[in-house]
């Protein structure tokens, strides 16, 4: 049906949808047309329906006049069929209530069968673990009878055949096996354990043949653990037990190593055949699975060494403590090489044997002796009088604390006390160190007086500042000396952390130079004060006293300069970058106190013009004028040998306020 001609205000399709919901319809239509129009439209879309459905049925009379009238006798159809099904449905219960009951019958018996079979098959097993433990027994009363190794080492193997039999019929016995069975397979159990444990002692020492069978009636078993057990408590304890400890520590004349050589030399001897078989790395090792010196060897060797020899592990000096550690670690380096293979030293340190020996060194307490040792020599020095004393064992330094602390430095990484384990306490010291001689610095610099100055208090001040740029420099040398110590082990990030705490020092100690720098300033600055009071002095020396006109240089002159040559004399070019600062504050005074002169030596000469025209105007004496060009001109030579002075000291150096007295040069030149 087309719907389109009449132009509705919705599609005629949304009535066709599974989903059509009258609600939706009219919130969307809504929108488009009010609802009159809306209610207009569905009514001729209705009449248009009604008029398709009569056109459709006159159009297909015949069939829905055929359908109306099959539909007739259609319900006489259903009843005549209810009546057949129904019986059916009846025969087909009754069948499979019978077929259930067969299936039950039939389930029941099977496991009847089952239940038979299995016992049968107990009853089997049950003769054949009676049959072994009889073999058993009498291959036991063979071995007992019989001393020929060879053969006893052959029934032995039988025996752990049958062994094996009886394990596995046993499993199959299902509870008919009798307890006096398995009393009896229990006692002739350990009979066979004990003589093989014989044969095994004996195959260690003397048959390699023997110990290689052996090994493998071990392996068979599954008592591996047994067999690392025996070699621990009757080969390995018994040595020990005489060798570790303290009485036989002090008879040894070589000490603690010698114990230890003779340890390796027991390996190397004893243990030779039964490492040997089990320890080759090749694919051709005759008995794999056992490893004697991580499950025997090791166990013993830790325990000995921790309950009778605890004088290792509690000595009271870091000497001491140091070289004991050290030897133990080389033992323990060659204890591994021994091992052969990488996972059986992987093994060893994954054991708890091996953690409780790393345990027993206490580490911490042997960085805390170190710690007092060096840093409590350097703290005596530092509240002592020679905290400020000169070194003169030492070129490299000036001071003897700047000495003190360089050696502190070094020696926490000298072979004779850095532990590779503490190199992070070692490393956090040096830091330690550092920062403490820089707080050092910063108080002593801020001293008004220092007791027993051996020299100068400039003098002083210049050595600090020489030693810690020397300190700095020396900085990479610090760095590289424990990345060498530490080894391979140093990240990234761990080697970036490490330059950016010397850094962090670097800019520490930079800050107190800086300070020091200021200091040395002032001091100068203090000394040229009572000199440059002189300046003043020189209209004194000109007026009324008839002196002659200048030619040379006031003494004054060579006084403000007499501190910057001493310094150069003294320390030499090390000085020379504080030059500029220096005579900038030194022109800056004689700049002032040369205006002030000039200034009142200007006023002066003004006041005395007037009052000389007032009093007699016809008659000027000029003698006044002279006594002021003297005192100009003695003035204009200072100002040029100074000048002289300071620019043969620093060519090409910026100096404050030396523009502006050379600028006074000038004018006093031109009158």
């Amino acid at each position: 049906m087309d719907f389109r001609r009449n132009n509705l205000c919705f599609d005629e399709k949304l009535f066709m949808q599974e989903n059509f919901s009258v609600d939706e319809f009219l919130t969307k239509h809504r929108r488009k047309a009010n609802l009159e129009t809306l209610r207009d439209d569905l009514g001729v879309f209705l009449k248009n329906l009604r008029s398709s459905t009569i056109e459709l049925i006159n159009r297909d009379y015949a069939d829905f006049v055929d359908l109306s009238a099959n539909l007739v006798s259609l319900n006489q159809s259903i009843v005549g069929v209810e009546i057949p099904v129904t019986t059916i449905k009846d025969e087909i219960t009754r069948s499979k209530t019978i077929l259930d009951e067969k299936i039950a019958k039939i389930t029941d018996l099977i496991n009847r069968r089952k239940l038979i079979r299995k016992q049968m098959q107990s009853i089997k097993s049950v003769i054949k673990v009676e049959t072994s433990l009889e073999r058993i027994e009498v291959l036991l009363q063979e071995i007992s009878n019989n001393e020929d190794y060879n053969a006893n080492i052959l029934s032995l193997e039988r025996i752990v055949n049958e062994i094996n039999q009886y394990h596995f019929h046993s499993k199959q016995c299902d509870g008919f096996l009798n307890r006096n069975v398995l009393r009896d397979f229990e006692k002739s159990h350990e009979q066979f354990l004990a003589y093989l444990k014989d044969i095994f002692l004996v195959a260690i020492k003397h048959e390699k043949k023997g110990l290689v069978n052996c090994l493998r009636l071990y392996f068979s078993l599954n008592q591996i653990n047994l067999a690392h057990e025996i070699v621990r408590k009757e080969i390995v304890s018994p040595y020990f037990y005489k060798m570790i400890n303290e009485e036989a520590l002090r008879n040894e004349p070589s000490g603690l190593e010698g114990l230890f050589s003779k340890i390796l030399n027991f390996i190397d001897t004893d243990l030779k055949y039964i490492l040997q078989l089990t320890q080759l790395v090749s694919k051709d090792v005759p008995v794999k699975g056992f490893d004697f010196m991580v499950h025997s060897v090791w166990p013993e060797l830790e325990e000995r060494l921790e309950f009778n020899l605890k004088s290792i592990y509690s000595q009271g000096n870091a000497d001491s403590f140091f070289k004991c550690y050290t030897i133990t670690l080389s033992f323990l380096d060659k204890f591994e090489e021994r091992c052969l293979s990488l996972k059986s030293v992987t093994t060893l340190r994954s054991t708890i044997y091996y953690k409780n020996f790393l345990q027993c060194w206490n580490l911490t307490f042997y960085y805390t002796m170190r710690f007092q040792e060096l840093a409590g020599k350097l703290e005596r020095i530092i509240h002592s009088s020679k905290n400020v004393g000169l070194n003169e064992s030492d070129n490299d330094w000036k001071l003897l604390i700047s000495s003190e602390v360089w050696n502190c430095l070094l020696r926490c990484w000298q072979e004779d006390i850095f532990i590779r384990q503490l190199a992070h306490r070692f490393w956090k010291f040096n830091l330690q160190i550092i920062s403490r001689y820089t707080v050092w610095m910063s108080k002593i610099i801020e001293q008004k007086s220092i007791n027993q100055l051996p020299t100068s208090r400039i003098n002083f001040l210049i050595f600090l500042h020489t030693d810690s740029s020397n300190l700095v420099q020396r900085f990479p040398v610090i760095y590289n000396l424990a990345r060498d110590r530490i080894g391979s082990g140093v990240s990234t990030e761990i080697s970036e952390n490490m330059q950016k705490c010397l850094e962090e020092n670097k800019q520490n100690i930079l800050l107190v130079q800086n300070t020091i720098e200021k200091k040395i300033i002032d001091i100068i600055s203090e000394k040229n004060a009572s000199v440059m009071r002189q300046v003043s002095e020189i209209p004194r020396l000109y007026r009324r006293t008839n002196r002659n006109t200048p030619t040379q240089p006031c003494s004054y002159v060579a006084s403000l300069l007499a501190p910057v040559y001493e310094l150069q004399k003294v320390h030499g070019e090390y000085v020379t970058r504080w030059f500029p600062p220096i005579l900038s504050t030194v022109t800056a005074m004689y700049h002032e106190q040369v205006f002030e002169v000039l200034t009142s030596v200007q006023r002066t000469e003004e006041s005395l013009r007037k009052f000389k025209k007032i009093r007699d105007p016809s008659n000027m004496d000029s003698k006044q004028n002279t006594d002021d060009d003297k005192i100009r001109l003695q003035l204009q030579i200072d100002i040029q040998h100074y000048s002289d002075a300071v620019n043969n000291l620093v060519t090409g150096a910026e100096i404050n306020k030396m523009n502006e007295l050379n600028d006074i040069l000038k004018s006093l030149k031109r009158n």
